[in-house]
C-alpha cells in the first residue's frame, strides 16, 4: 500500500517545483527507507502518517487474531504447491462432472482434457499457473469512529483498526474466480427468492424507501412531529471476520439444492473446493506467516458472494445494515447489502433507546445467533 502512495508523491513531484518538492522529495526518501508509512483512512479520506515501527506493532497487535504457521522462506513454496494442487484435484472433479467447461478449466489452473486424460498447458503461458504468491495484510485505519476536533490529539494506537488482506493474486485466486462465476446466478436467485427481504442492492433499496415516503409521507410526518416514530441504524460489527463459517457452508448447500440443477456429487465437491480455499489463504507479514481461521477473509474474489450467503437461517444473505421504522402496526426492516455512508437516527438517544432495545429484542437474539458481535 506504501508504494501506491509512493507513486503518487513521484507524480506530484513533476507538477510542482521549488520548496515543496524538496519536501515532498524528502517525504518519498522517507517511505522508500521504511521510516514511515503514508496511508489513507476508511470512509472519511484521512491521510495518516506513522512511523513504520508503530505500524508495525499495529499489525503484530492485529494479527493475533491469526493463526501462525511453522513456515518460512524455504517451505513456503512446497506448501503453496500442495495447495495448488490440491485445488486443482478439485477443478478438475467440477469438469467431469460437467459443472465447468474447457475453457473455464483452461484459465482456471491451465489444463486441458482429451478423452479422459488431463494434462497441464506448457510453454510460455504455463507460468501463469504456478503462482505461488501469499496474501499480504495491512491495516485499515477507522478514523470516522472519532470526533473530527479529537482526532489530531488521538494517539494512532487508539484508533479503530480493520484488518485488511490483499489476496487478489496468491496461489487460489484463479480458482476463487471460477468458484464466483458459479455461485453468481445461483446467489442472485437466492437473493431474489428466498431472502428479498433482506439482501438488496443499493438501487433497489433506495426506490423502496422513496416509496414508502411517498406511501407513508403524511403519517410519518405527523409521527415524527409527534415524536412517535423514530429511525435507527443496525449494523453487524466486523461481518467478514465473524461470519460462522459453518453457516456459510450450509447457506452454500441450501443454495445449491434449491437453486442449481447440479447433482448430488457435483455440488458436494464445489463446497469442498470452497471451503478448501477459504481455509487455505496464506497471508505474510515480514518473514512471518499466518491464515485467518475465523470468518470470511476480506479481499478474495469469492469473499462477496460468501458474505452475503453467509447468513441464511432466515436473517440476512446481506451486511446487516439495516434501518428499523418504530411506530406503525408493526416495525418495517429494511436490510441493504451497501454500507450507509451515515447513521440516521431522529430523537433524542433517551427517548430512542430504550423503546427500541425492547423492540429490538427479538431481531437482536437471531443476529447474535448469525454474527457472534454486532453492535446496534
Amino acid at each position: 500500500m506504501a508504494s501506491c502512495y509512493l507513486r503518487q508523491i513521484m507524480l506530484l513531484t513533476l507538477l510542482i517545483n521549488g520548496k515543496t518538492r524538496q519536501s515532498l522529495d524528502k517525504l518519498k526518501k522517507l517511505v522508500s527507507n521504511k521510516v514511515i508509512v503514508i496511508c489513507k483512512s476508511d470512509k472519511d479520506g484521512e491521510l495518516l502518517i506513522l512511523n513504520m515501527s508503530d505500524n508495525q506493532a499495529i499489525m503484530e497487535r492485529e494479527l493475533v487474531q491469526f493463526e501462525s504457521l511453522p513456515l518460512n522462506s524455504k517451505t513456503i513454496n512446497a506448501y503453496l504447491d500442495n495447495i495448488r494442487h490440491s485445488c486443482e484435484k478439485y477443478v478438475v472433479e467440477l469438469h467431469r462432472h460437467g459443472a465447468i467447461s474447457d475453457k473455464r478449466l483452461l484459465h482456471s489452473i491451465g489444463t486441458k482434457e482429451n478423452n479422459g486424460i488431463y494434462q497441464h498447458i506448457s510453454g510460455v503461458k504455463a507460468k501463469y499457473f504456478n503462482c505461488n504468491e501469499t496474501a499480504y495484510a495491512h491495516p485499515l485505519f477507522k478514523t470516522h469512529k472519532i470526533k473530527p476536533e479529537e482526532l489530531a490529539t488521538t494517539n494512532v494506537f487508539n484508533i479503530p483498526v480493520r484488518l485488511l488482506q490483499s489476496a487478489g493474486k496468491i496461489t487460489t485466486s484463479r480458482v476463487t474466480t471460477t468458484i464466483e462465476s458459479i455461485l453468481q446466478p445461483i446467489s442472485a436467485k437466492f437473493c431474489q427468492s428466498d431472502v428479498n427481504k433482506y439482501c438488496k442492492d443499493s438501487k433497489k433499496y433506495i426506490t423502496e424507501l422513496l416509496n414508502w415516503q411517498n406511501r407513508e409521507g403524511l403519517y410519518v410526518q405527523a409521527k415524527l412531529l409527534n415524536s412517535g416514530l423514530h429511525i435507527v441504524a443496525a449494523d453487524v460489527k466486523g461481518l467478514y471476520p465473524n461470519l460462522n463459517r459453518s453457516l456459510v457452508m450450509q447457506s452454500l448447500i441450501y443454495a445449491l439444492k434449491r437453486h442449481s440443477k447440479f447433482e448430488q456429487r457435483t455440488a458436494d465437491t464445489l463446497v469442498q473446493l470452497t471451503l478448501f480455499c477459504l481455509n487455505n489463504i496464506i497471508t505474510q507479514h515480514g518473514q512471518n506467516y499466518y491464515t485467518q481461521t475465523n470468518g470470511i477473509v476480506t479481499g478474495d474474489n469469492h469473499s462477496v458472494l460468501l458474505a452475503i450467503g453467509g447468513g441464511t437461517g432466515g436473517a440476512a444473505w446481506a451486511k446487516a445494515h439495516s434501518l428499523l421504522f418504530l411506530g406503525g402496526a408493526a416495525p418495517t426492516f429494511f436490510l441493504n447489502i451497501v454500507s450507509l455512508s451515515k447513521t440516521i437516527s431522529i430523537g433524542s438517544s433517551e427517548k430512542v433507546n430504550r423503546p427500541i432495545k425492547k423492540k429490538l429484542q427479538n431481531f437482536s437474539s437471531i443476529l447474535s445467533i448469525l454474527f457472534p458481535t454486532y453492535y446496534l
